[in-house]
């Protein structure tokens, strides 16, 4: 077996090595990323089946795992970061045949081993590590605030799921009472008390009260599809029949004027106007000489052996102070880039200030607003009551007929659903407020 074979198969032998030392593990996919701790979402309205719901969509829907994936790229920016102020170790093996002729071959080999550190004179690597973990921050402010939207959506979606179910239930009673109205109005003109156009007419409303039911059934579908795709697309939601969460009217929400810091993409904007200056102040630092130490057992680089005056080296260690002098103001365009990122920065921060601050404000003008039509909907709604209360003791009397009883219990039935939809409203304005003040109840 000829040298040169054995210097080449230990080559190849070395590359295998090092291929070997690098873990081979199976790439995980994005939808096994999961939150590792509980959402500090809290308004649920005390219904054990939203609760179930919000604890689902916080394990599957698709736009916390993106969140988390993202987070998951900035961690591993922030560990390459801090690489770069550990000691870096190199080996390897250096092989070399050749000779004065194609018949006669001398064959060479060396390992190596270089290990170098830079010496961070001007924070350069500390600005760098402080901006990669500030950049990290802000991608976990991120994914909190991607679960308390998703949480947000999702209990918006079940508010709107459970109104359809209860209009969709409304509608087909008041379908029914129409079609009752018009049988009756049928028997009149059959007596000759009521005439053709009023038979039209309330074989007309029969048809409207039919599309409103089907329309109805239609919505309590769409909302259920809604609340599937905010659970990563299952197909096995269940959902048991119920009525809209009970919600409680708050006289005087206000709000405080550090509310707006508890925001997520408040928070997350100040975290990244941290990164951006770090960041402003390692371009600097990066303009300033670098130095660096070397040391290396072996055959080191041809430049020590010439720096020493001596043909081959066993050791050597070297320390290297590098500045550019001219860069054709390469150095100058990096650090004019790191400020204008560090101006955007801020400018981005004070926007999400000041339009956290209109959004707080506005969400509290809309909750009493909607405090307030669910009042004057349950005010309409008792006389509503009170009415038909009337017309059934007026209709015992025979005062009035069954026409007249079918047409009070539509208005009934249209004032409770007129509770319903305001009561829908308030709790979806409540999910808002909550969603302003940074997501807890």
């Amino acid at each position: 077996m000829s040298k040169s074979f054995v210097c080449a198969m230990m080559v190849v032998m070395l590359a295998l090595g090092a291929c070997a030392g690098v873990p081979q593990t199976e790439r995980p996919t994005a939808l096994s990323l999961v939150p590792t701790a509980p959402t500090s979402w809290r308004e649920d309205f005390d219904d054990p089946e939203l609760r179930a719901l919000l604890r689902r969509a916080d394990l599957t829907n698709l736009d916390i795992k993106s969140a988390l994936a993202r987070l998951e790229r900035a961690e591993a920016d922030a560990a390459l970061a801090r690489s770069g102020r550990s000691i870096q170790i190199d080996t390897g093996l250096s092989g070399v045949t050749g000779g004065e002729t194609f018949g006669r071959s001398r064959v060479g080999a060396s390992p190596t081993l270089e290990a170098s550190y830079e010496v961070d004179l001007w924070g350069r690597l500390k600005q760098e590590i402080a901006s990669a973990d500030s950049e990290t921050a802000a991608n976990a402010i991120e994914v909190e605030a991607a679960r308390h939207l998703v949480a947000a959506r999702t209990v918006t979606a079940y508010v709107d799921f459970r109104y359809a179910q209860q209009a969709e239930a409304s509608a087909r009673r008041r379908s029914g009472f129409i079609g009752s109205r018009r049988d009756l109005i049928r028997i009149r003109a059959g007596a000759g008390s009521a005439s053709e156009d009023d038979v039209l007419e309330a074989g007309a409303m029969v048809a409207d009260a039919a599309a409103a039911e089907q329309a109805a059934s239609v919505e309590a579908i769409v909302q259920r599809l809604r609340l599937q795709a905010l659970l990563g697309g299952v197909a096995d939601l269940e959902i048991s029949p119920g009525n809209l969460p009970e919600v409680v009217t708050v006289p005087g929400e206000t709000v405080a004027s550090d509310d707006v810091d508890a925001r997520p993409e408040v928070r997350a904007a100040f975290a990244r106007l941290q990164a951006a200056d770090s960041h402003r102040a390692a371009a600097i630092a990066a303009t300033r000489p670098g130095f660096r130490i070397v040391a290396a057992l072996g055959t080191p680089d041809a430049a020590f052996a010439a720096l020493l005056d001596v043909r081959a080296l066993a050791w050597a260690a070297a320390a290297s102070l590098t500045h550019a002098v001219v860069d054709g103001g390469a150095n100058r365009a990096r650090v004019a880039q790191a400020s204008a990122d560090a101006d955007l920065a801020e400018l981005a921060w004070r926007k999400a200030v000041v339009d956290g601050w209109l959004d707080l404000q506005s969400t509290v003008q809309h909750d009493a607003a909607a405090s307030a039509e669910l009042a004057l909907a349950r005010r309409h709604f008792d006389g509503a009551q009170t009415r038909f209360r009337l017309a059934e003791r007026r209709h015992h009397e025979g005062v009035i007929d069954g026409v007249a009883m079918a047409t009070a219990r539509v208005a009934l039935e249209d004032a409770g659903l007129a509770v319903a939809q305001a009561q829908a409203q308030l709790l979806r304005q409540r999910v808002l407020l909550s969603l302003a003040r940074g997501g807890a109840a």
